[in-house]
């Protein structure tokens, strides 16, 4: 029986222009996890990601203010992106779709 990994991520999305997302990527199968269940408010501007996985994974967080002040978190196990993702997600502005295609064409060649 092998081990399952559980995590619950917080997902803000308000109507003022605020955000944090959290981008679940496994190392060992080299993909970005999509949640397996997700919770929003009735207003759908605040709820919780749930994740199940196989093996253990580490989250990019992209969270913007609402004034629209972006940051980017990365894990010590992708460090070797930050530069491109804070590029791509403070400077740029890109949509977290292109964050995540981006994540993914990485992590596909390493």
């Amino acid at each position: 029986m092998s081990e399952i990994y559980m995590y619950e991520r917080e997902y803000r999305h308000t109507r003022l222009g605020g955000l944090t997302i959290s981008i679940g990527v496994c190392m060992i199968c080299r993909k970005v996890v999509e949640p397996t269940r997700k919770y929003r408010s009735k207003t759908k501007t605040h709820g919780i990601d749930y994740y199940i996985h196989e093996h253990p994974l580490v989250f990019i967080v992209l969270t913007q203010s609402n004034r629209g002040y972006r940051v980017v978190s990365v894990p010590k196990e992708l460090e070797d992106m930050y530069i491109v993702l804070e590029r791509l997600w403070v400077y740029e502005e890109k949509h977290v779709n292109d964050i995540v295609e981006y994540i993914n064409k990485r992590l596909a060649e390493m």
